[in-house]
Protein backbone atom coordinates (compact mmCIF):
# COMPACT_ATOMS: atom_id res chain seq x y z
CA UNK A 1 0.00 0.00 0.00
CA UNK A 2 1.75 3.31 -0.91
CA UNK A 3 -0.50 6.70 0.50
CA UNK A 4 -3.54 4.28 1.07
CA UNK A 5 -6.17 3.77 3.77
CA UNK A 6 -8.07 0.24 4.52
CA UNK A 7 -10.51 -1.63 7.08
CA UNK A 8 -8.59 -5.29 7.26
CA UNK A 9 -5.51 -6.59 5.66
CA UNK A 10 -4.94 -9.88 6.09
CA UNK A 11 -1.82 -11.75 4.60
CA UNK A 12 0.06 -15.18 5.12
CA UNK A 13 3.21 -13.45 3.77
CA UNK A 14 3.94 -9.57 4.46
CA UNK A 15 2.29 -6.26 4.12
CA UNK A 16 4.44 -3.57 3.15
CA UNK A 17 2.83 0.24 3.82
CA UNK A 18 3.94 3.38 3.24
CA UNK A 19 2.33 6.84 4.34
CA UNK A 20 -0.77 4.74 5.03
CA UNK A 21 -3.26 3.54 7.49
CA UNK A 22 -5.41 0.49 8.36
CA UNK A 23 -7.60 -0.25 11.11
CA UNK A 24 -6.45 -4.14 11.61
CA UNK A 25 -3.69 -6.02 9.99
CA UNK A 26 -2.52 -9.08 10.64
CA UNK A 27 0.32 -10.82 9.16
CA UNK A 28 3.99 -13.03 9.31
CA UNK A 29 5.68 -9.51 8.38
CA UNK A 30 4.89 -6.17 8.51
CA UNK A 31 7.06 -3.36 7.24
CA UNK A 32 6.05 0.37 7.13
CA UNK A 33 7.19 3.77 6.64
CA UNK A 34 5.11 6.15 8.43
CA UNK A 35 1.75 4.54 8.49
CA UNK A 36 -0.44 3.82 11.47
CA UNK A 37 -2.64 1.22 12.72
CA UNK A 38 -5.09 0.58 15.14
CA UNK A 39 -4.80 -3.44 15.79
CA UNK A 40 -1.72 -4.72 14.60
CA UNK A 41 -0.68 -8.85 14.87
CA UNK A 42 2.35 -9.65 13.13
CA UNK A 43 5.53 -12.13 13.59
CA UNK A 44 7.92 -9.95 12.88
CA UNK A 45 7.47 -6.08 12.18
CA UNK A 46 10.12 -3.18 10.21
CA UNK A 47 10.00 0.56 10.41
CA UNK A 48 8.12 2.89 11.57
CA UNK A 49 4.17 2.09 12.81
CA UNK A 50 2.20 4.50 15.25
CA UNK A 51 -0.59 2.32 17.02
CA UNK A 52 -3.17 2.72 18.75
CA UNK A 53 -3.49 0.56 21.14
CA UNK A 54 -0.03 -1.18 22.67
CA UNK A 55 0.08 -4.86 24.30
CA UNK A 56 -1.69 -3.67 28.06
CA UNK A 57 -4.13 -1.53 26.12
CA UNK A 58 -5.23 -4.23 23.29
CA UNK A 59 -6.18 -6.53 26.42
CA UNK A 60 -7.35 -3.92 28.23
CA UNK A 61 -9.87 -2.95 25.14
CA UNK A 62 -10.42 -6.85 24.78
CA UNK A 63 -11.65 -7.47 28.16
CA UNK A 64 -13.96 -4.41 28.17
CA UNK A 65 -15.37 -4.84 24.56
CA UNK A 66 -15.86 -8.70 26.54
CA UNK A 67 -17.50 -7.64 29.54
CA UNK A 68 -19.70 -5.24 27.67
CA UNK A 69 -20.88 -7.87 25.08
CA UNK A 70 -21.25 -10.68 27.76
CA UNK A 71 -23.98 -8.20 29.73
CA UNK A 72 -25.77 -7.29 26.68
CA UNK A 73 -26.33 -10.99 25.97
CA UNK A 74 -27.29 -11.30 29.46
CA UNK A 75 -29.53 -8.62 29.63
CA UNK A 76 -31.38 -10.28 26.23
CA UNK A 77 -31.51 -13.22 27.09
CA UNK A 78 -34.18 -12.28 30.28
CA UNK A 79 -37.11 -11.63 28.17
Amino acid sequence: MDQSGSELLLSQGKISMDQSGVIAMAANRIEVKNSSAVFMIAHNVEGSVNTMFGPRGSLIFGAAAGLVAGLFYLFGRRK
